[in-house]
């Protein structure tokens, strides 16, 4: 269930009346449990909460923190990780937004590729580096006599 932004700006309204602010607050729980489980998939999870939760404890009694959770909603659980580059939570205005899904499947597929990119470099250095290796080998065994390349170990 989705909320608006400015019923979660009515939060920090010194006038809300307390039925008020807890009708919210069960927004808010409603559109989180929706969100996270979009997310990781029902499979992928054991149990999910606010990051504010208590992982030694049987309830784990996390609660959305207005202060704390203004800009970014942290995560907490067992086996409930969301994808990077939103490893630990997600930002708040997700709540009244629709397109959070689009958003996150964009930007999990950028940093993908930014990893595969990174990666590939990586794997460019090394062959240079082996390939650079190999033609020193080659010019210094074509300067040495058989006898002296006897004493001589490439790695």
């Amino acid at each position: 269930m989705k909320i608006t932004k400015e019923q979660f700006d009515k939060l920090y309204d010194t006038d809300i009346s307390k039925r008020e602010y807890d009708n919210i607050i069960g927004q808010i729980d409603s559109r989180f449990y929706e969100i996270v489980t979009s997310l990781v998939g029902k499979k992928n999870k054991q149990w999910f909460d606010y990051g504010n939760c208590d992982y030694d404890s049987e309830d784990s009694n996390g609660y959305f923190d207005p202060e704390e959770y203004r800009e970014y909603i942290t995560v907490g659980g067992e086996n409930c990780r969301l994808s990077d580059p939103y490893r630990d939570g997600f930002p708040t205005r997700w709540l009244w937004e629709e397109s959070f899904k689009l958003e996150f499947d964009r930007d999990v597929l950028i940093h993908e590729t930014e990893l595969e990119i990174e990666k590939n470099k990586e794997k460019s250095k090394r062959e240079e580096l082996k390939i650079r290796k190999l033609k020193f080998r080659e010019v210094i065994t074509a300067k040495l006599s058989k006898e002296e390349l006897r004493y001589i170990q490439f790695k």
